[in-house]
């Protein structure tokens, strides 16, 4: 997973410098898992288009 200072530099709202502003931990461990699905689904969708998948679709 990621470190606490890997997280604020992904996150802008964990940045900030006053720290009003600061999201709680499930908050930024939503955030983190968010971003790890973004992640995945992109490596599929480069799956996909360097190697395209055709469905068969019933009549």
């Amino acid at each position: 997973m990621y470190t606490e200072e890997h997280k604020r530099e992904r996150n802008p709202i964990l940045k900030s410098a006053n720290g009003t502003q600061k999201l709680t931990e499930k908050q930024a461990k939503l955030y983190d898992d968010l971003e790890s699905l973004k992640e995945k689904l992109a490596d599929i969708l480069r799956a996909i288009e360097e190697k395209p998948v055709f469905l068969k679709v019933k009549k």
